[in-house]
C-alpha cells in the first residue's frame, strides 16, 4: 500500500506526521504523555503511550515510568513499601472494602522472599513489623488495617452483600527506585522451566501461560487467588480486578519477577449475637490480566481457590 505520509515532504512536516498518527518520535510520544492521570482508566492510556515510547527509546521510557510511579502509587492506594533486598520489594495497599493484596517483586535472580507462613493468619501490620525487624508501621498502614477490620463486621452476610476493597503491601523506598536493571534471567526458551517450577499445580483452577505475547489473563469467582508474572522481552502492564472493578495497575519490565496473593473480604459465618471464633471469605470475582504486550514476551501463571475454608484458602495451590 502506498504511504499516506510521503517522505519527500521533508523534516519540516515531522510534527504534523506525529499529530496525525503517521509516525512516532520519542519527542512526539512524550508530548502526549500525562504523568498525572486522574484515574486508573487514564493511567492505562498513559502506560500505552509509555509502552510505545519504550519501543522507540528504552531509556526515555524508563525515566518516564519513574516519574509516573508516585501517581500510580496514589491511584493504586499504596500505603506501605518495604525493601527486603536491593531492588526487591513487598507491597501493601489500602483495604477500603475488605480483602487483602500482597505484592512482591524484584530481580528474577533473588527468588521469592515471602513464604506461606508469613501471610497465613497474620495482619498486614504484623507482617510489616516482621519484614522490617520491628519498625513502627506507617500510620496509613495501621489505619488501612483498622478499616479492613471494621469492614469485616461480625455478622452473617446477606447473599447479595459485597465486601469491596483490599489491603496491600509495598516497599518503603523513593518513588521509581524499584525499576530493575536490564538483566533478565527468564528467557523465551524457559517455557518448560516455568511450567515445572512456577505454575500452580493445585487449588480449584490453575492457568499456566508461558511464552506469551500480546494480552492475556484469567478470571474466576474465588475466595483467594495467586498470580506470577515475569517479562523477559520488553515491558507489559499487569492489572488486578476485584468484584468486577479495576483496582490496581503496574508497569513491569524484563528482569523482574512479580508475585501476588489476593483474598476476598471476610465475614463471620454465624449470627451477630454469637461469637464464632472463625471467619470465612466471600466468593468474589478475581481477575488478573496483562495488557500492552504486543511484540513483548512474558511468562504468566494464575491460581484460584474457592472450595476451601478461611485461612485454608491462603496456601499456594
Amino acid at each position: 500500500m502506498k504511504s499516506k505520509c510521503p517522505s519527500w515532504l521533508g523534516s519540516l512536516l515531522t510534527v504534523a506526521w506525529v499529530s496525525t498518527g503517521c509516525g512516532d518520535t520519542p519527542e512526539g510520544v512524550q508530548a502526549r504523555v500525562d504523568l498525572a492521570p486522574p484515574s486508573l482508566t487514564e493511567a492505562q492510556v498513559t502506560l500505552q503511550h509509555l509502552d510505545r515510547l519504550s519501543g522507540l527509546d528504552p531509556q526515555a521510557g524508563r525515566e518516564a515510568v519513574r516519574k509516573l510511579r508516585p501517581k500510580l502509587d496514589e491511584l493504586n492506594r499504596l500505603v506501605a513499601r518495604v525493601e527486603v533486598a536491593p531492588e526487591h520489594f513487598v507491597e501493601f495497599y489500602d483495604p477500603t472494602s475488605g480483602g487483602m493484596l500482597i505484592a512482591e517483586h524484584g530481580p528474577v535472580e533473588d527468588g521469592g522472599f515471602l513464604r506461606e507462613s508469613d501471610v497465613t493468619g497474620h495482619s498486614v501490620v504484623d507482617l510489616y513489623r516482621r519484614l522490617t525487624g520491628g519498625a513502627t508501621p506507617p500510620e496509613a498502614l495501621v489505619l488501612a488495617e483498622a478499616r479492613r477490620v471494621i469492614a469485616e463486621s461480625y455478622r452473617m452476610p446477606v447473599e447479595a452483600e459485597a465486601t469491596r476493597g483490599l489491603s496491600s503491601l509495598e516497599a518503603v523506598r523513593p518513588p521509581g527506585a524499584d525499576l530493575p536493571s536490564d538483566t533478565s534471567s527468564w528467557t523465551g526458551s524457559d517455557g518448560q522451566l516455568w511450567r515445572d517450577t512456577v505454575c500452580f499445580r493445585g487449588g480449584d483452577r490453575a492457568d499456566c501461560l508461558p511464552n506469551r505475547t500480546g494480552n492475556g489473563g484469567s478470571s474466576q469467582n474465588s475466595k483467594t487467588s495467586f498470580a506470577e508474572l515475569a517479562p523477559y522481552r520488553g515491558n507489559v502492564t499487569m492489572r488486578r480486578w476485584y468484584d468486577n472493578g479495576l483496582r490496581e495497575i503496574w508497569p513491569t519490565f524484563a528482569g523482574e519477577h512479580w508475585r501476588f496473593f489476593q483474598s476476598s473480604g471476610t465475614y463471620a459465618p454465624c449470627p451477630d449475637w454469637q461469637a464464632c471464633g472463625t471467619r470465612e471469605y466471600y466468593l468474589r470475582n478475581h481477575t488478573w490480566d496483562v495488557i500492552d504486550g504486543d511484540g513483548d514476551g512474558y511468562h504468566f501463571a494464575t491460581g484460584f481457590r474457592w472450595n476451601c475454608v478461611w485461612i485454608g484458602c491462603d496456601s499456594r495451590p
